[in-house]
């Protein structure tokens, strides 16, 4: 029969009802017809406009409708006010996506979990870019440290976050000094 062990080949069995776990591709034919029926009879029987769609159920003509055919669903680009929403809406609730959805006109709960991902995405590439140029800028520093003449001073102050060279006889200037007082300077 398969080439399953028989211990699992017993733990195998057929489907009460095979029909409502195929998912097939909805046509253009049955999305017409399904708009068509809409008009007629409303949003709000979907078990009733199911029994007119050959081989749909009512969860499949409900989320057809509600996540594609519906007119009122705003398509064009996600604003920065909506993308601000979901990532604050997100912190506050988690990823409850129908309770998000409340707060956005015209844009269901798919389409809102849809964008966080691609907002979380462009977030983590950028976070990476940052790591690399931080890791590139401390690479020049540690190289520029090692080009630094050792018979000089060089001091980091770290209000100014800069490395601040003195030659050694500037070093004894006492007025110098006094240009830095609200540094928190580290001898390197």
């Amino acid at each position: 029969m398969t080439d399953l062990p028989s211990h699992l080949q017993e733990i195998k069995r057929p489907r009460k009802n095979p029909i409502f776990k195929q998912h097939f591709k909805w046509t253009p034919q049955e999305d017409l017809e399904l708009i068509e029926l809409v008009k007629r009879f409303g949003d709000d029987n979907w078990r009733y406009l199911a029994k007119s769609m050959n081989g749909r159920n009512s969860r499949q003509c409900r989320e057809r409708w509600q996540y594609y055919l519906n007119p009122n669903l705003k398509k064009d680009e996600w604003t920065e006010d909506e993308d601000n929403l979901i990532l604050s809406k997100f912190i506050e609730l988690g990823p409850r996506w129908m309770q998000i959805a409340k707060f956005f006109e015209h844009r269901t709960d798919a389409m809102i979990k849809n964008r966080y991902h691609v907002l979380q995405r462009i977030m983590k590439k950028e976070k990476e870019i940052h790591n690399n140029d931080v890791i590139s800028q401390k690479k020049e520093d540690t190289e520029d440290y090692n080009e630094l003449d050792k018979t000089d001073e060089y001091f980091f102050c770290d209000n100014f976050e800069q490395l601040i060279h003195f030659e050694i006889s500037d070093s004894e200037d006492p007025y110098l000094w006094d240009t830095f007082d609200d540094c928190n300077f580290m001898q390197i």
